[in-house]
C-alpha cells in the first residue's frame, strides 16, 4: 500500500529523532574493582566498554601509587579492538593479561571493600556528594562516625583547545571530606585539566572503597565518575582520590 504524503513525512521524523537520539549515546565505561596491595599504597582498577562511534571494545586497567597519587610506570594498560566483531570479554582478558605481571609485582591481592556508592539509576539524590560511615565490627549497623565528601566543579585551564572543540570550557574538580565534628579537610583540588582527562564536562561521586578488613580511612580511595565531550555524546571514565 502506497504511503501518503503525510505518512511518509511521519516516517522521516521518525527516523530522524531516532538518529539524533543514537547520536547522543556516549559511552558509559563500567567499572571493575581489581583490589589493593597487602600494604595499602597501591591500588589498582578496571574500566570497560565500547566506545561510541566506532563501536569498538575496550579495556583500560590503572596501577596507581596512592602514596605519590599517581600511575606507577607502565600504567594503564589500555586495549582496544581495531574492528566491530572483536567481542568485549575478548579485549578485557587481554587487557587482565598486559597487566597481570605488574599487579602481582606490586602485590595486589587485597579486596576492595565498597563501603559507599551511588548507582546511575539512583533517583533523587545529590550528584556531588556522598556520605558514609565506616562499617561496623559486628553485626549490621555501621559505626557511628559518619563523613560526607562533597564535589565542587569550576572552570579550570587546559592544554586542550575545548572552547574551539566543544563551545564550551573544561571543567575541574575538588573534593572535601568532612568528619562528624565538622572538620572539613580539602584532599584535592584540581589546578589545571591533565590532557589524558580530555575535556571534561561534569564529575560525580561514585564509591568509597577501603581494603578488605579495614576499619578506618587510612587507604581509603574514592571513585570519581569523569564525563567528558566523546565523539557522540558524553563519555564517562573514572578517577582516583586517594582520601
Amino acid at each position: 500500500m502506497a504511503f501518503s504524503s503525510l505518512s511518509r513525512l511521519a516516517l522521516v521524523a521518525t527516523l530522524f529523532f531516532t538518529l539524533i537520539s543514537s547520536a547522543l549515546a556516549g559511552d558509559r565505561a563500567l567499572l571493575n574493582v581489581i583490589g589493593y596491595s597487602e600494604d595499602g599504597r597501591y591500588f589498582a582498577f578496571e574500566e570497560f566498554g565500547v566506545q561510541d562511534g566506532s563501536g569498538f571494545a575496550y579495556s583500560n586497567i590503572y596501577l596507581i601509587d596512592l602514596a605519590e597519587d599517581k600511575w606507577v610506570e607502565g600504567s594503564p594498560y589500555r586495549i582496544q579492538s581495531d574492528e566491530e566483531m572483536t567481542p568485549l570479554h575478548v579485549i578485557r582478558a587481554e587487557a587482565a593479561s598486559e597487566a597481570f605481571a605488574d599487579l602481582e609485582a606490586y602485590g595486589i591481592v587485597t579486596p576492595a571493600d565498597m563501603i559507599a556508592f551511588q548507582a546511575d539509576g539512583e533517583p533523587d539524590i545529590d550528584r556531588t556528594s556522598i556520605a558514609f560511615n565506616l562499617p561496623g565490627l559486628m553485626g549490621p549497623a555501621p559505626r557511628a562516625e559518619m563523613y560526607e565528601i562533597a564535589l565542587e566543579i569550576f572552570k579550570a585551564p587546559s592544554t586542550e583547545p575545548c572552547v574551539d572543540y566543544m563551545g564550551e570550557p573544561p571543567m575541574g574538580f575538588a573534593v572535601k571530606l568532612r568528619d562528624q565534628d565538622g572538620n572539613v579537610d580539602q584532599v584535592y583540588q584540581d589546578s589545571h585539566i591533565p590532557k589524558s582527562r580530555g575535556c571534561p564536562m561534569t564529575y560525580r561521586p561514585t564509591a568509597v572503597l577501603v581494603p578488605f578488613q579495614s576499619y578506618s580511612l587510612d587507604h581509603a580511595v574514592l571513585l570519581v565518575s569523569v564525563w567528558s565531550h566523546g565523539f557522540e555524546g558524553p563519555d564517562r571514565r573514572f578517577i582516583v582520590v586517594p582520601l
